[in-house]
């Protein structure tokens, strides 16, 4: 059965989220997460989904 894992979000998901705020206007980025969760915590890429999803009802339809 699949199932919904809250994660945090990746260091590079974060600056990529600061590079939104401002881009076509006036903005600024809050991170509700302290400077050692950021460096300790978070991983410096995302997973790829590749490796975050279960293939099997996949792999089951390509052998029926």
């Amino acid at each position: 059965m699949d199932s919904l894992v809250v994660t945090p979000i990746s260091q590079a998901q974060a600056k990529q989220r600061m590079g939104r705020a401002g881009r076509t206007g006036p903005g600024k980025a809050y991170r509700l997460y302290t400077e050692r969760a950021y460096r300790d915590e978070m991983l410096s890429t995302n997973v790829p989904e590749i490796q975050r999803t279960n293939l099997a009802s996949t792999v089951l339809s390509l052998e029926a």
